[in-house]
């Protein structure tokens, strides 16, 4: 593993010439590659997060394209998940991307996470948040929430064995009906790009290689909203 494409980490504080090489053993899973998903992996891949795993199961439409910003004019009518993977491997190919063309479930959901060190909310319905939750709570893995409307998002590091879950959080929130599909959401289109950065440096933070690795009791709790 060449260490120049890290160069500038490399003199971080309790980063080191160790960080990359720890953090190629470290696995993430990005649910959904969309607004926020395709972001948070772009900085996963381009730090040297050596598996990342991807979930999708859409076609690029033009609706996306204002905020999606790894897709252009000339993707649509493809497949999200094809599309992302061919330019991550651009960015980075020393990256292993294993993809997942299908919906997370609660059927699937124990079998998928139980691989990877964390997961990343990429989602934009509380059905499937409800499951990464369920799923997290159950394998004690980390879950960076992300979510956007209008100018605002936020952003919450949930690690249940350190602190709550996204429903003790969000107890009301039941996905029976009461939420907007992403179609009709507005959302100012650079916002996605922010909230994905921030839900990349927490997981950065995390997983083996980051500031924090190998102490995870930091992670008990964050949270932060952002209005523009």
């Amino acid at each position: 593993m060449g260490l120049e494409r890290y160069t500038r980490h490399l003199s971080l504080p309790n980063f080191g010439k160790t960080g990359p090489l720890r953090l190629k053993q470290a696995t993430a899973l990005v649910v959904g590659v969309g607004g926020l998903g395709s972001v948070s992996s772009l900085h996963l891949s381009r730090v040297g997060v050596g598996t990342i795993g991807l979930m999708h199961d859409d076609l690029v439409s033009r609706d996306n394209l204002h905020r999606q910003i790894l897709y252009t004019t000339d993707d649509l009518g493809e497949s999200k998940l094809a599309r992302v993977v061919e330019t991550l491997k651009h960015h980075n190919p020393e990256v292993n991307f294993i993809t997942y063309p299908h919906r997370l479930t609660g059927e699937n959901a124990l079998t998928i996470i139980r691989n990877y060190d964390l997961v990343i909310d990429g989602t934009e319905n509380v059905q499937a948040r409800q499951v990464i939750n369920q799923a997290s709570v159950k394998l004690d893995k980390p879950y960076l929430h992300g979510a956007v409307n209008l100018y605002d998002g936020e952003v919450s590091v949930l690690y249940t064995s350190q602190g709550p879950c996204w429903r003790c959080l969000y107890p009301h929130r039941s996905g029976h009906g009461l939420e907007k599909t992403a179609e009709q959401l507005p959302v100012l289109n650079t916002l996605p790009a922010v909230v994905a950065a921030l839900q990349a440096t927490e997981a950065i933070k995390l997983l083996p290689g980051g500031r924090q690795a190998p102490d995870r009791a930091s992670a008990a709790l964050q949270c932060a909203s952002y209005s523009l």
